[in-house]
């Protein structure tokens, strides 16, 4: 597998090119996450934290509310097949 890595110039064309700081998640070469960032001031970086985690807990609920109706749809699937693809009681 190629070595993937970003380099220097372009974290610092990144930095250059945003205002205030970046938070950069990659995969490293052999898949594994690793995180590049810089922050001009202490507030910016909290800004981007509190972002970051308000971003982890919307998608940990986006999943959650996913696999919740995956299984919603495979109790509905296994009740058609027991009631002959009628969802009513017998």
């Amino acid at each position: 597998m190629l070595k993937k890595t970003i380099t220097k110039p372009v974290l610092r064309n990144l930095n250059d090119n945003c205002g205030g700081g970046f938070i950069l998640f990659t995969l490293d070469e052999h898949g594994l996450p690793t995180m590049d960032s810089n922050f001009d001031t202490n507030p910016e970086a909290l800004a981007l934290q509190l972002y970051v985690q308000n971003w982890a807990k919307a998608m940990e609920a986006a999943s959650i509310e996913q696999m919740a109706q995956n299984i919603i749809g495979y109790t509905d699937l296994e009740d058609e097949g027991e009631n002959g693809g009628n969802n009513e009681e017998i």
